[in-house]
């Protein structure tokens, strides 16, 4: 998940991709559906493909904004400021929430607790998932374990070298997972799919980075077709594995943003690009609110149809206001503290918010 002021500017290019943000924003609100829907009794599957839609945007910007010359260091140290204290804030006010009794079918145990911190997959003693004390933190688990071994690979050399061995680490792991079935949180967790789509990420930012025109089909057509991809997810009742229903559509659907990014300015929606800014926070305390509406509809005994707009609509306004209450202060504070600007800081991409 750098701030979002810098402007994009991809070899000659120097506009910023507004696509990118409004995919973030998707992703987020898809989330957003998802959980609400859930707790409205209401099945809405595909909107977990947001996470997906994450994870690809994660390779792929961290690909399109570094070099070969990027230092680990500067890397890593720009990753924890965008997205460590946040997470951190976000996550205390879950664990102050249930030391006050707020949640009372959360359970506390130090140990889950200290793994929530430190980006640590650990079952839950509340449902026995690999989940952190923050629900959608899992996701970040996966992130920073993709920003340590990106930031190792950075010793390899070019950039292709880096995309080479990160693939087979990845795909390894993947094959380890098949073979063993580990039951450890661990080494169930890192054996996930769903890691190939941080380097099917990072491979589409590598065919960003070439010069030259895309064909016109790498444009709405594949946007069409994810599209029309996560409507047959969402209809269908299949076992097929997560990389599959949602990776490879959303995988589609950032090729074909950026194919219509590549040919010409995307039209600027304010509102979108506030929800693009504002998508880490939207994804951090959503749930937070999600819950808020749930024990209010069930006090009042309000049906489904009331609580889901209500949890879309506090989802949203609760990730507004953390990111204009702690995100972007957080982020502003580093901003004018660091010292000359780093290449990853002077990044040409908007990358506010990655999940």
């Amino acid at each position: 998940m750098i701030p979002a002021h810098p402007k994009p500017q991809c070899h000659a290019r120097t506009r910023p991709l507004l696509g990118l943000q409004y995919l973030r924003a998707l992703a987020a609100l898809a989330v957003v559906i998802f959980h609400s829907a859930a707790r409205a009794g209401y099945d809405f599957r595909v909107g977990e493909a947001g996470v997906d839609l994450f994870f690809l945007l994660s390779g792929f910007l961290m690909i399109a904004i570094t070099g070969d010359d990027t230092r680990p260091a500067t890397f890593l140290a720009d990753r924890f400021r965008r997205i460590v204290p946040t997470y951190w804030i976000a996550t205390s006010i879950i664990l102050l929430g249930a030391l006050l009794d707020l949640f009372p079918k959360m359970q506390l145990a130090v140990e889950h607790v200290a793994s929530s911190y430190l980006f640590i997959p650990a079952y839950s003693p509340s449902n026995g998932r690999i989940w952190p004390l923050l629900v959608p933190g899992w996701t970040l688990n996966y992130e920073i374990m993709f920003y340590l071994l990106f930031a190792a690979a950075m010793a390899l050399g070019p950039q292709i070298r880096r995309m080479v061995a990160l693939t087979s680490a990845f795909a390894g792991l993947v094959l380890l997972g098949v073979l063993l079935h580990p039951n450890d949180a661990i080494g169930a967790f890192y054996t996930d799919p769903i890691l190939l789509e941080f380097v099917a990420g990072g491979w589409i930012g590598m065919l960003w980075k070439r010069p030259g025109e895309w064909p016109r089909w790498i444009g709405w057509p594949m946007i069409m077709i994810a599209a029309m991809l996560m409507i047959a997810v969402g209809i269908a009742q299949t076992d097929a594995m997560r990389v599959l229903l949602f990776g490879v559509p959303a995988a589609l659907l950032l090729l074909g943003t950026l194919g219509l990014e590549r040919r010409a300015p995307v039209e600027k929606h304010r509102g979108l690009l506030l929800l693009g800014n504002a998508s880490f926070s939207i994804y951090l305390f959503h749930t937070m609110a999600v819950s808020v509406a749930a024990h209010l509809c069930e006090r009042l005994d309000l049906p489904g149809a009331v609580l889901l707009p209500m949890g879309i609509f506090g989802g949203v306004v609760a990730g507004l206001i953390g990111f204009l209450l702690i995100e972007e202060p957080i982020l502003r504070f580093f901003r004018q503290r660091r010292a000359p600007v780093s290449r990853v800081a002077r990044s040409p991409f908007p990358v506010s918010g990655e999940i």
